[in-house]
Parts: structure tokens; C-alpha cells; sequence
């Protein structure tokens, strides 16, 4: 065998491990925001809540969301969307109406951790399968989150659990300056 099949040889894996590293970056920065909303959340479990992929407004064709409570009002819902990301295309195959039953049963348990207006860690029983679940500006330094109706103490736990919301003094300050 000459030098050349060796180099294909190890072709493969190569290209494997940079991809690899390319990706994996991105699962850190998901289980370093899962962490710090476990460090302010409790795990709650809620049996079934109303999901699917698309069909509501706001929502692109495709994209799975589920619907949890909001804290502050518990007969409103609030809509959480799953962006396109590795991981929801195995909660997208189980959240569907054409999902089959076999695969429901897998996400009838939701464990959620979190607040549904800014951001929270959803998984099913079991160690795997956790996801970061956001609404769409909390993690963009830019651009605050609007706090949806949220108290002084809900912004700042957010704010512990590292998403960017609005400063509760300078909205205080906002509202006696008018």
C-alpha cells in the first residue's frame, strides 16, 4: 500500500473532527446557559402541555413550540418556540400531530425549568434530552427582552439566570419621570 491509501484512510475521521469542532462549541454555550437556569429554577412537570410544529402566528412553518404558564397569571398561556437547532429535530418528532404514538408517549412528562417569557430547560425523565428553550432576543446582548408583563423579582432571578432583560430601576425610573 503506498502513502496515498493511508491519507484516505484517516480522510474520514479527520473530517469528522473538524466538524466536530466547529459544532461542539455550541453544545458548551447550551450547557453553560442550562446550567445557570438550573441554579434559579426548579424543576416543575407538567403532563402533556399543548405543543406543536407551526400553524400559530408568529410561528414559522416547521417549527416546533410548546405552551407553559406563565408565573405571574397561571390561566395564561405563554408560547415557547424551538429555533432550528440539532436537538429540536427529536422534540419535533415526538411534539407533531403526525407524530406516532409510541413516540408521543416519550414526551407525555415534561420536565421544564424556568420562565416561560424569557427562557427555560425542558427535558424529558431521564438524563438525556435537555434543551435551552428561549424567547427570541433573551440571549442577544443587543437587544433586551421585553419583560412581558414581568415583576421587579421575576427580571432579576432572569437576569441571575444570565438572560439579558431590562433593567427593573430604569424602568422604574422611566415610569416617575413621566
Amino acid at each position: 500500500m503506498s502513502i496515498t491509501w493511508t491519507l484516505w484512510l484517516f480522510f474520514i475521521p479527520m473530517a469528522y473532527t473538524f466538524y466536530r469542532s466547529f459544532l461542539q462549541p455550541r453544545y458548551f454555550i447550551g450547557a453553560f446557559r442550562a446550567r445557570r437556569l438550573l441554579r434559579q429554577y426548579r424543576w416543575q412537570i407538567y403532563e402533556t402541555p399543548e405543543s406543536g410544529i407551526g400553524n400559530i402566528p408568529g410561528v414559522r412553518a416547521g417549527y416546533v413550540w410548546l405552551k407553559f404558564p406563565d408565573p405571574e397569571a397561571p390561566d395564561q398561556l405563554v408560547t415557547m418556540v424551538m429555533h432550528s437547532h440539532v436537538g429540536s429535530d427529536w422534540w419535533g418528532g415526538r411534539l407533531g400531530k403526525r407524530a406516532k404514538p409510541e413516540r408521543k408517549v416519550q414526551v407525555q412528562e415534561i420536565w421544564f425549568a424556568g420562565d416561560p417569557r424569557f427562557a427555560a430547560v425542558i427535558a424529558v425523565p431521564g438524563p438525556r434530552r435537555l434543551y435551552v428553550i428561549h424567547q427570541r432576543p433573551n440571549y442577544n446582548r443587543a437587544v433586551s427582552a421585553d419583560a412581558r408583563g414581568a415583576g421587579p423579582d421575576a427580571l432579576e432571578r432572569a437576569r441571575r439566570a444570565g438572560v439579558h432583560v431590562p433593567d427593573p430601576r430604569s424602568a422604574a425610573s422611566d415610569v416617575s419621570g413621566a
